[in-house]
């Protein structure tokens, strides 16, 4: 039998139940879990359509793409004896802390491509529920129906499908120390530029033989412009969408300290043709 309570509250009798009480708390605490994991789940699927606007609804996994390296022949052919061995590479290489250990590659790729492919991965997982693969450009030379991220500028036969593609209305690439500039005006993107800072560029389109796949350029003045314009992508995506406010072409010009990828500053973007009113 329940055990009842009287109590006078402003000249009325109440009755509390234990029971009650705790039916009302089983309740409360059922429809608490209820709303969060409602909002949890309508937070994820926003930021799941968010993410997409930038990297694409494509399925599949995305390619990220880097840009192998091999020494000139003109420098191989200068290699010192010492280097040498009958068959195959001189050893040239060394670890960054010491040089007594020498090693042969038959082909590179530069840190900061492989950085900035480690910052993307990261956020295609966690954010986007995409698969990548690491590969590089000469294996991806013919294909354009797929949707992925090149890294370095023309060192990366992917980078240069991406901004010789009609898809790109944006923007071109220019002798240093230009960098970038509007593809119908020739205007620079780097309205004052900083000899201390290293520049990047994140360019997007939709290429025309395939609307429905996304490609991404990450591409540096330097090796830094590289790698911290690939974190701005991974990092601050929400930044792009919000800016796009759409699932369009973009191009985002990235400021950053070398050596330091965390400090990538946004300083232009844009998302529609730049034309020049002076021929106009």
């Amino acid at each position: 039998m329940s055990t009842f309570k009287s109590a006078n509250i402003g000249g009325m009798t109440s009755l509390e139940s234990p029971t009650l009480n705790i039916t009302y708390n089983v309740v409360g605490g059922i429809l608490t879990i209820a709303v969060t994991a409602l909002f949890t789940l309508v937070s994820k699927k926003l930021r799941h359509r968010q993410f997409q606007r930038v990297f694409g609804a494509g399925g599949g996994q995305y390619q990220l793409v880097y840009a192998p390296l091999k020494l000139h022949p003109d420098v191989k052919a200068s290699v010192p004896p010492t280097f040498l061995r009958p068959q195959g590479e001189p050893f040239v290489f060394v670890r960054s802390d010491t040089d007594n250990v020498r090693f042969s590659a038959s082909q590179i790729t530069s840190s900061c491509e492989v950085r900035a492919a480690s910052y993307v991965a990261a956020a295609l997982g966690k954010d986007g529920a995409r698969e990548s693969t690491f590969v590089d450009c000469e294996s991806l030379a013919s294909k354009l129906d797929v949707d992925f991220v090149s890294f370095g500028l023309i060192s990366n036969l992917k980078t240069i499908d991406v901004f010789n593609n009609e898809g790109n209305d944006l923007i071109i690439a220019v002798p240093n120390p230009g960098f970038m500039a509007w593809k119908w005006s020739g205007e620079s993107l780097i309205a004052e530029r900083r000899p201390h800072l290293d520049y990047g560029v994140i360019l997007k389109i939709h290429p025309v033989q395939f609307p429905g796949r996304t490609w991404i350029a990450c591409a540096g003045m330097g090796e830094f412009g590289t790698s911290g314009a690939a974190w701005f992508l991974a990092r601050k995506w929400k930044e792009l969408e919000r800016r796009r406010r759409g699932s369009g072409p973009f191009f985002a010009l990235i400021a950053v300290e070398p050596g330091k990828d965390e400090s990538a500053v946004l300083v232009n973007f844009g998302n529609t043709p730049h034309k020049d009113t002076r021929r106009q």
